[in-house]
């Protein structure tokens, strides 16, 4: 399916080849590279990304390539807060640079915080 550009009709054979609970390894391992690989042409980064962490070394360069791709701001060098982090939809992920961040967020859709080495301290988050 992805070699005629179909990667929807790719991810569906590749969901109905993960559904069987006695597959080996090796297939299971085969569909969910193929899935990741679909979910990239769809621009689905994020399913695409734990897809190919599930597979492992084999999946590196599909990686690299659909974490390049997340739309992704910095605190504070690309949003000046992480209240305008987050506001901006375009975003998918949101990196926060080390520092003490006193703002209140309430996050009402799928985001990702990400924190450099844990030193990030958000207070006052609900979700």
């Amino acid at each position: 399916f992805l070699r005629v550009g179909r990667p929807t009709e790719a991810e569906k054979a590749c969901d109905a080849a993960l559904a069987v609970d006695d597959a080996p390894e090796a297939t299971t391992k085969k569909a969910l590279l193929r899935r990741a690989r679909a979910r990239l042409c769809r621009r689905d980064f994020e399913g695409c990304i734990a897809d190919a962490k599930r597979v492992g070394k084999a999946a590196a360069a599909i990686l690299r390539r659909a974490e390049k791709r997340i739309p992704t701001l910095l605190v504070p060098r690309d949003a000046p807060t992480l209240r305008a982090a987050v506001s901006d939809a375009s975003c998918a992920l949101v990196l926060v640079a080390p520092g003490r961040y006193e703002e209140k967020l309430v996050i009402k859709r799928a985001l990702a915080l990400a924190g450099d080495n844990a030193l990030a301290t958000v207070e006052g988050i609900e979700i």
